[in-house]
């Protein structure tokens, strides 16, 4: 992997990361104070999309270095990623040390 691709998964996984910081107020609420608030699901719904995206991001960088073929579709990534899991969980392995997580 290239140092520029790495960066991007870095930047991708720090980006995750700081979704699921920004969460953590909101999990603190009950179920009744969360669906009565207006702004924190909608903040909630956002952090989420940010997460998932990020994740994808980084699904079809790995596909494209395991020499996958990547989908157009997100849901063509997860069912890539299944066939090529072996190499997947090897990769992933080694960006998480070197990102230090």
């Amino acid at each position: 992997m290239s140092p520029i691709d790495a960066a991007i998964i870095r930047r991708k996984l720090q980006r995750i990361m700081a979704s699921l910081d920004g969460l953590r107020p909101i999990a603190r609420l009950s179920l009744e104070e969360y669906r009565a608030r207006f702004y924190e699901r909608k903040a909630t719904e956002r952090l989420r999309q940010e997460a998932i995206e990020a994740a994808l991001d980084v699904n079809a960088h790995l596909i494209a270095e395991l020499g996958g073929e990547v989908p157009e579709e997100y849901y063509g990534g997860v069912r890539v990623l299944l066939q090529l899991y072996p190499r997947y969980i090897q990769a992933v392995e080694s960006h998480l040390t070197k990102a230090g997580l």
